[in-house]
């Protein structure tokens, strides 16, 4: 399995069952990530925003994630078998 920060854990994890990961855009708050039901934003601690979109766009670059139109990206087949050893 690889190894994965533990923001990197969360996305993939949360992402299960179906694998929908948004980046999520706002003029209020600015780019944020939701996996699954989990939103990677809290207002009274703005690095845990910074990490959500650092992870998210590592594991675009691990090719774990693909965008599939707007603001929806979904699991790769990688991807889903990742967050289910994550998840175990």
């Amino acid at each position: 399995m690889s190894t994965h920060t533990e923001d990197e854990k969360s996305i993939l994890t949360n992402a299960l069952p179906t694998g929908e990961i948004h980046l999520m855009r706002t003029d209020q708050t600015g780019d944020f990530v939701r996996a699954g039901a989990v939103n990677h934003i809290d207002p009274d601690d703005p690095a845990r925003q910074a990490g959500g979109i650092d992870a998210f766009e590592s594991l675009k670059r691990k090719g774990l994630v693909r965008h599939e139109g707007g603001q929806l990206y979904k699991l790769t087949g990688t991807g889903f078998q990742q967050a289910k050893e994550s998840a175990a």
